[in-house]
């Protein structure tokens, strides 16, 4: 299976990868490729640009949603999953007019139970505040329910902050009207009994004022604690404040607002959400309407008081909020849907993160819909079971909803290091599981249909090397990372580097008759490492030998960091003149490919004046060392350039040993010299274990049964 990506503008570098993969049963193991674009299909004529093998047993532990139930190292905690919408849809929400919502829009909006809590808003054509209040109710699946009328506000307002516990609703400050006059914003807060599972509110009453006016401020609420979180003092969008207060709700009631940690900087429109344990504040707006990216999380303390602030990791899209695009939870997950970034453009991006105990994991980002999210009326979220749940954003001027079904899924972070890439091109990660003799063990991938992701999935017969779309609008929502310290988190492991994990697994030997541990053999999955003995010509030429040329180490030409490369002089009457190196054992287990088994060349070379056809060939041998038969590919050489050369060839039958020979083809003259560097014989990439170490048990002599007395490691 393969999904393409662009590499954004500046970017010329990844690190790793996160995909969606959950295992069945056993799982398998999976190889992932990173290749460079050919024709809209990934080119797999070559070497891959980086490759990573994982063993089932890691994805497995990697895999598990609530994380393992045992003491072990941090692996598969759930901030390394996600929640991504798997499916969505339209369905028509047409509110008779003269209704509460019907000429209303920059509403506040809450979600509670199965209920959204609308709130406020302005007049379509005044932008006057309203005292509307009504109630909407997700009847479960796909179903959301018109607005209801409920008890309206004492008061006209609109932007204001508002927060449901499991008894209370609240509103906070808030202004008179959207534009015109400058209108300073609101200190008064009003509450009223709420009941979640019936959708029922009570009569409003006032509250203790908040201690200072707040616009465009956010709330949250966490058990009988409520927020308000930033904002402005009056309705410009120039006087953001980083104060955050909070208060404790009773039956329908306040006491007297406390001030606690402030933000670490002023900000308005911000999504925020309470969460696990955390206050989180997501993007908002700086002075001058500049979107922010940044991401801030507090502990609740015990009294409702915030901890020091957290910097979690930044948005992907920096947006801010406007009439009712509030965060979303759905259960540990936060949900930043739509926004509008600093240009004033509306964007239909649907940003996720997971949130633990231990605090956040990673963003996820996604496309919505064709339309706009915040262009809908409002966003709300509903947890249904099992880690699921549905947004819904409602469109109110198309007269629709859109729903996102979205389920728990596992992020696999994957190391792929590849550098000097292409800024703005095409590259493609391929994934290729190895199944097991156990059919019902496999690896199941998540995609997205319907979706405006600009690449489509794309698949492939094993080793076809033809690829075709998945079907029309599908993608793997997959997430690339750079490698930089200071930019997005390279490694979700806790590796060391970023250079491709080593996985081990374990043989046991047995005794049969004695039914006794004999001992253990221990084989290491490693970086796809040359096999030749010099690929670099750095100190020696030997083992390599020549036919109708000379081998020299040269410095007048070098690539790739080496000081020398190996230089062929022809001898100006040999047809077809190389080198040859050792001979190389190859592995004869049938077992890898459906039967087959292959090798790959990889090298470069340089001719000043160019030269028609060169190749990096294998010489095959029997066991015996007898000549075989000759892999051969030519490309032509373009002049004074450094040509990267790379083939994967089909190990014959009965072959034993290998012989890489770059080769000149027809009779070059002696001044045509040919310089290489790097020239490798690699194993194709799925064939890279190796046996690392073997230990053995001592028994006691003559104690029945066995008694073991002591190991040895043999490395």
């Amino acid at each position: 299976m393969d999904q393409a990506f662009v590499m954004p503008g500046g970017k010329t570098a990844i690190g790793r990868v996160a995909l969606p993969i959950k295992p069945v049963n056993n799982g398998a193991d999976l190889l992932v490729t990173l290749w460079p674009n050919n024709a809209g299909a990934p080119d797999t004529s070559g070497t891959p640009l980086s490759s990573t093998y994982v063993p089932a047993s890691w994805i497995n532990n990697l895999a598990a949603i609530d994380g393992l139930t045992i003491d072990t190292p941090v692996l598969a905690q759930p901030q390394f999953n996600s929640s991504l919408y798997l499916s969505s849809g339209t369905q028509s929400w047409i509110v008779p007019a003269g209704t509460d919502t019907s000429n209303v829009f920059d509403v506040s909006v809450v979600s509670s139970g199965n209920y959204s809590i609308i709130l406020g808003g302005a007049d379509d054509a005044t932008f006057l505040a309203v005292n509307n209040v009504s109630v909407a109710a997700f009847n479960g699946g796909t179903t959301y329910g018109l607005p209801q009328h409920a008890t309206p506000l004492p008061k006209n307002i609109v932007q204001g902050s508002t927060a449901a516990t499991a008894d209370t609703v609240m509103y906070a400050g808030g202004a008179a009207a959207l534009t015109g006059t400058t209108t300073l914003g609101f200190k008064g807060v009003y509450t009223a009994s709420w009941d979640p599972n019936t959708g029922t509110i009570g009569s409003w009453s006032k509250q203790p004022d908040l201690p200072a006016a707040s616009v465009n401020g956010s709330g949250a609420s966490y058990g009988n604690f409520v927020y308000v979180i930033g904002g402005d003092t009056d309705n410009t969008g120039a006087t953001q404040t980083t104060a955050v207060y909070y208060n404790t709700s009773s039956n329908g009631s306040l006491s007297a607002w406390s001030t606690t940690t402030p933000l670490p900087t002023a900000l308005d429109d911000t999504f925020a959400a309470a969460l696990n344990g955390w206050l989180i504040v997501c993007g908002g707006a700086h002075t001058g309407v500049v979107a922010s990216a940044s991401v801030y999380y507090a502990r609740i303390n015990a009294d409702g008081s915030l901890g020091a602030w957290n910097t979690g990791p930044n948005l992907p899209v920096p947006v801010y909020f406007a009439g009712g695009a509030n965060g979303n939870v759905i259960d540990d997950y936060f949900i930043v849907a739509g926004g509008i970034d600093s240009g004033n453009n509306f964007v239909n991006d649907i940003q996720v993160i997971s949130v633990t105990d231990a605090g956040l994991g990673n963003w996820v980002r996604t496309a919505g819909t064709g339309t706009s999210i915040i262009d809908s009326f409002y966003t709300s979220s509903f947890t249904t079971t099992n880690g699921s749940g549905v947004l819904v954003a409602v469109d109110r001027v198309n007269q629709r909803y859109v729903h996102f079904e979205f389920s728990p899924v596992p992020l696999i972070s994957i190391p792929l290091p590849a550098t000097g890439l292409t800024a703005t091109g095409t590259y493609h990660v391929v994934m290729q599981q190895n199944q097991g003799p156990d059919a019902s063990s496999y690896l199941s991938f998540g995609y997205q249909i319907n979706t405006p992701l600009p690449n489509n999935m794309k698949t492939s017969t094993r080793n076809s090397g033809t690829w075709t779309n998945f079907s029309t609008a599908t993608a793997v929502p997959m997430v690339v990372y750079d490698k930089t310290a200071s930019g997005s988190v390279i490694h979700t492991w806790d590796d060391p580097n970023d250079s491709t994990q080593a996985a081990a697994t374990t043989t046991l030997v047995l005794s049969s008759n004695q039914k006794t541990l004999l001992g253990l053999c221990e084989s290491t999955t490693e970086p796809n490492n040359a096999l030749d003995a010099n690929p670099a010509f750095t100190s020696v030429t030997a083992p390599w030998y020549s036919v109708g040329c000379t081998l020299t180490r040269s410095s007048a030409q070098t690539h790739g960091g080496f000081p020398f490369s190996g230089l062929i002089t022809p001898d100006g009457v040999t047809n077809g003149p190389y080198i040859e190196s050792e001979n190389i054992p190859i592995s004869t287990n049938p077992s890898l490919i459906n039967g087959e088994f292959y090798y790959v060349t990889d090298g470069w070379v340089y001719s000043s004046a160019g030269w028609n056809q060169v190749s990096i060939s294998i010489n095959w041998f029997d066991r015996n060392g007898v000549y075989i038969s000759t892999s051969f590919s030519g490309t032509n050489i373009a002049a004074a350039t450094w040509t990267h050369l790379v083939k994967t060839f089909e190990v014959p039958v009965g072959a034993h040993y290998a012989g890489v020979n770059p080769t000149m083809t027809n009779t070059p003259a002696v001044t045509d010299l040919l310089y290489l560097s790097n020239i490798r014989l690699l194993r194709a990439p799925v064939n890279t274990g190796a046996l690392s170490a073997v230990s053995y048990i001592t028994y006691a002599d003559g104690v029945v049964p066995p008694r073991p007395i002591g190991v040895t490691k043999l490395n």
